[in-house]
């Protein structure tokens, strides 16, 4: 992971967490991280988080991500993505509650 933004992502009424990741640059004799495509953790009021793929709320990006934000960018009342990667476009996502 490098890099988190926390909001209600699903609508429950508990934070959730965004996370960028991948790392390309990595020591010779460390493989690249990455096989992430984002990821979020839904929040359940407790302190525990559950897993979900990013792709069900509406992103998936397969580079080096750097930075991820939410706000919401539409005006329809759920938190957007901005995601931005190294070497890459910065990716917006418009959510999508899973």
């Amino acid at each position: 992971m490098t890099a988190l933004a926390a909001s209600d992502l699903d609508g429950d009424g508990h934070v959730d967490l965004a996370l960028a990741q991948n790392r390309f640059c990595v020591r010779p004799e460390d493989m690249p991280q990455d096989g992430g495509l984002g990821c979020v953790l839904l929040g359940d009021g407790r302190g525990g988080f559950r897993p979900v793929p990013a792709a069900e709320l509406g992103l998936r990006i397969p580079g080096e991500q750097r930075g991820v934000a939410l706000g919401d960018l539409d005006g329809d009342g759920r938190p957007d993505w901005v995601v931005t990667q190294n070497g890459a476009e910065t990716r917006l996502g418009l959510s999508r509650r899973p």
